[in-house]
């Protein structure tokens, strides 16, 4: 998740962790909230690798 966000957002931490903790209409909340759990994991991850991959 790392690499591919930091490829979305140009290495921009803070703008990481504001995506992270804002709402996200698509995964049906904020993206921290979700991480806490494996499926939410794979969830995320695979929601950023998608949008990595249409860069």
């Amino acid at each position: 998740m790392f690499r591919s966000l930091d490829a979305l957002l140009g290495s921009d931490d803070g703008a990481a962790r504001q995506w992270l903790e804002t709402n996200n209409l698509d995964l049906g909340g904020k993206p921290i909230d979700q991480i806490d759990t494996m499926r939410g994991l794979i969830e995320v991850c695979d929601y950023v690798d998608f949008y990595r991959a249409r860069v």
